[in-house]
């Protein structure tokens, strides 16, 4: 389960961050920026594990995938696990290696810092 997510769930231990079920206050078509998982390149200018993106879709998986909230984006550069498409259903459409499913705990709007 879970391999074509960026998810911040713990196979291991089964735990879920409540936070997870809460509406994210992101939209669709936002820029964002994606705290990418462990074992990513460093991508941005400081050396952090950061990557800009597009909010695509918003909302909950179908089983088996963890239950709460997921946010896919298209990334700006090659460093997700699919094309939009996750157990057989095309959510959004991108190149091949460009998207991914976050946690919006994992998600944060690009401009949000220019509307303070």
């Amino acid at each position: 389960m879970g391999g074509d997510l960026d998810g911040d769930y713990d196979d291991a231990v089964g735990t879920v961050d409540e936070a997870n079920f809460k509406p994210p206050t992101l939209i669709v078509g936002e820029r964002c920026s994606c705290r990418l998982a462990e074992g990513k390149a460093n991508i941005d200018e400081a050396g952090g594990k950061e990557c800009l993106a597009q909010v695509m879709f918003i909302g909950t998986l179908p089983s088996p995938m963890p239950a709460g909230y997921w946010v896919g984006v298209f990334y700006d550069l090659k460093v997700g696990k699919n094309d939009g498409m996750l157990n057989g259903r095309k959510y959004f459409q991108c190149p091949p290696g460009h998207g991914g499913f976050l946690r919006p705990s994992r998600v944060r709007d690009h401009n949000e810092q220019k509307r303070r």
